[in-house]
């Protein structure tokens, strides 16, 4: 298995300080156009982050102009909304001997490509939700995140909170920390006057580095991570 960490144009790429791949996210393709934030030259990645709207096979050729200038030697095809021709570009990519890589979403539209898959879950068992990715998937990739969701179990909504938010959520309350050896990850349960009943799911080095241990032995090809939600925890996933 190989792991790669995702950057933006104006992060700095310590990828190799650890013996990983990595991963620039700064390109958007639209139709035949590509577009992307100033890179500095001497940077080198080795997998470029396009993502993309309603691209079409014209957009090939200058998808491989840039990986043949900075040494790119994959593509990580993202879509939101109409992809487009994503499949002929996909295609088109991989008989050009790059690596593919496409949300699981697209798996009928990118037969070639490595699907991607998320990394995590809210409930249940994450060995059992990888296997059966695998079962359905030969060429597998996660990408792991680190979360932090409160769920209300009154309403039964979900919200994205902040790291900050969640240790004010620890302190004021007096919460008790658990891990869940079958979700991979950590949660605490709180109550209160503003709340008949709440808890929170959040990740540290040790979910992390759990969730990719455990890939690794079921046989996922590949783990993307975001150096943005990492970036303070890196050192005790790799060391």
């Amino acid at each position: 298995m190989q792991i790669c960490i995702n950057y933006t144009a104006g992060e700095l790429d310590l990828s190799r300080k650890f013996n990983l791949l990595s991963g620039l996210f700064s390109y958007i393709a639209e139709e035949d156009k590509l577009f992307s934030e100033k890179i500095i030259p001497q940077r080198k990645a080795d997998i470029m982050l396009v993502s993309a709207k309603n691209i079409g096979e014209g957009i090939v050729p200058a998808i491989l102009e840039e990986c043949r200038r900075f040494g790119f030697r994959g593509v990580f095809l993202d879509a939101e909304g109409a992809p487009g021709a994503i499949d002929a570009v996909s295609s088109a990519l991989f008989r050009a001997g790059l690596s593919v890589f496409c949300p699981l979403a697209f798996s009928s539209l990118c037969p070639d490509a490595t699907l991607v898959a998320e990394g995590a879950v809210s409930g249940g068992d994450f060995s059992e939700y990888i296997e059966t990715l695998l079962s359905r998937n030969q060429k597998l990739a996660l990408s792991i995140p680190r979360r932090f969701y409160k769920f209300d179990m009154a309403s039964a909504g979900i919200s994205e909170i902040s790291a900050k938010e969640k240790r004010q959520l620890l302190e004021t309350y007096d919460a008790e920390v658990f891990y869940s050896p079958q979700m991979l990850t950590n949660y605490f349960i709180f109550s209160g006057a503003e709340s008949s009943g709440s808890f929170v799911l959040f990740d540290d080095a040790r979910s992390v580095s759990d969730k990719i241990r455990l890939s690794k032995k079921l046989g996922v090809s590949y783990i993307f991570l975001m150096w943005n939600e990492i970036s303070d925890i890196v050192s005790d996933i790799f060391f």
